[in-house]
């Protein structure tokens, strides 16, 4: 979207464009995911690390939309940033159980279930 090889200026272009309140999601592979959001304090950055899930890891496709349909539903549901994240990367990671993206995708309580068990922190 920027042409920026460097993340953290591709994160920084992107912010610069957002409107308040947004949150630039970042998917890290098996690293997790990074939220990164301006506050009236500077900029914030989050990140929620990979839990441990039932299962073998079967099929990544379809991982970083899960984690995206993950973070908006917590969005949309009123979750704080944190909360958001830990929801899309639990969804993300419970779609890498089963083949072909959303075959492994668990009911919403499973998936808030699995949210308890990201570790979310200060990145």
């Amino acid at each position: 979207i920027t042409g920026a090889d460097d993340l953290d200026i591709a994160i920084g272009l992107v912010l610069e464009r957002m409107p308040a309140g947004g949150v630039v999601v970042c998917k890290l592979g098996s690293a997790g995911a990074d939220a990164v959001w301006r506050s009236d304090t500077g900029t914030r950055r989050i990140r929620a690390d990979i839990p441990d899930a039932p299962g073998a890891l079967v099929d990544t496709v379809g991982a970083g939309d899960s984690l995206a349909a993950g973070f908006l539903a917590g969005r949309l549901s009123g979750l704080d940033v944190a909360d958001c994240l830990a929801l899309g990367v639990a969804c993300g990671t419970a779609s890498t159980r089963g083949p072909g993206g959303v075959g492994a995708q668990p009911p919403r309580s499973a998936a808030f279930e699995l949210a308890g068990r990201v570790a979310v922190r200060h990145a």
